[in-house]
């Protein structure tokens, strides 16, 4: 709603907000959209590696962000594409730990 402007005010920083909390959750439709919205850097400065972390992370589900991540490859560094794999590994070790603790 926040990011499309739908029944509230358009705003991109309540928007990604919302979708690191579900992205957080492993909701890959969150995850794909906030990889968006951090690419595009709308209001902030881009933020590919985590763009890219997102977007890798909705891979397989998403089917759109296959594409996505084959653009953002385009623009980054080997030091910013080794970086998002950093963050991928952490965010499935600690998301591994939370449903092997449940």
């Amino acid at each position: 709603m926040y990011e499309l402007g739908q029944g509230v005010a358009a705003d991109q920083h309540i928007a990604i907000a919302y979708y690191e909390k579900a992205a957080d959750q492993g909701i890959a439709e969150a995850q794909f959209r906030l990889g968006r919205l951090l690419a595009q850097g709308e209001g902030s400065p881009p933020d590919k590696v985590s763009a890219y972390k997102w977007l890798f992370l909705a891979q397989g589900r998403v089917k759109e962000s296959m594409v996505a991540i084959a653009e953002m490859k385009k623009s980054m560094t080997a030091n910013q594409i080794a970086e998002a794999q950093q963050q991928i590994e952490a965010w499935r070790a600690s998301h591994m730990r939370q449903a092997v603790g449940r």
